[in-house]
């Protein structure tokens, strides 16, 4: 069973100063059996441009006696990391996770459809480093009040033709 109220997923580029669409997706997963235990399982993502990736999930052999018996409190959730890395050209914007499917040692599965209702974006964190130094922070913000007012500027992190209060907000998002 996966419990689905503790689902978490972090992207990040492998190379935040010079992205390439290639990026780490960390998807972190609770997942408990009531007897048998988790074997095994496997998850797909869904590109901003409708690309399916697939990944899998696999289950803690160090809970199974003799790899055959779940020797682990079969009632406690279990928590399971996947680190997906997606490849050079991978396309920025909302991506989602379409769907886990989830096998116990016993041979039951059970299959979660997450197609409309998980969505995450992965985005290009640079364009909110305006001083280039690596680090998105109150210098960043700086830059953009003292450029509150101009138009045509590369303060203007929203891309409205305008640096206004909105765009000191997408900069603290990112902090």
């Amino acid at each position: 069973m996966l419990d689905l109220n503790n689902i978490t997923i972090k992207a990040q580029p492998t190379q935040p100063e010079d992205p390439n669409g290639e990026t780490i997706v960390d998807i972190t997963f609770r997942i408990k059996d009531d007897i048998s235990g988790f074997w095994t399982g496997y998850g797909r993502l869904r590109d901003s441009l409708g690309g399916l990736h697939h990944f899998h999930i696999g289950g803690k052999r160090d809970k199974f006696d003799s790899g055959i018996y779940f020797i682990a409190d079969p009632n406690e959730p279990l928590t399971y990391e996947v680190r997906v890395l997606l490849p050079v050209g991978s396309p920025p914007g909302t991506w989602g996770l379409v769907e886990v499917n989830v096998r116990d040692a016993a041979g039951n599965s059970e299959n979660y459809d997450f197609t409309e209702t998980l969505r995450f974006e992965v985005i290009d964190e640079t364009q909110y480093d305006l001083n280039a130094d690596g680090e998105i922070n109150i210098l960043d913000l700086v830059i953009v009040a003292n450029a509150i007012g101009e138009s045509d500027s590369e303060a203007d992190v929203n891309g409205d033709g305008i640096v206004n209060i909105l765009d000191l907000v997408q900069i603290a998002n990112h902090f």
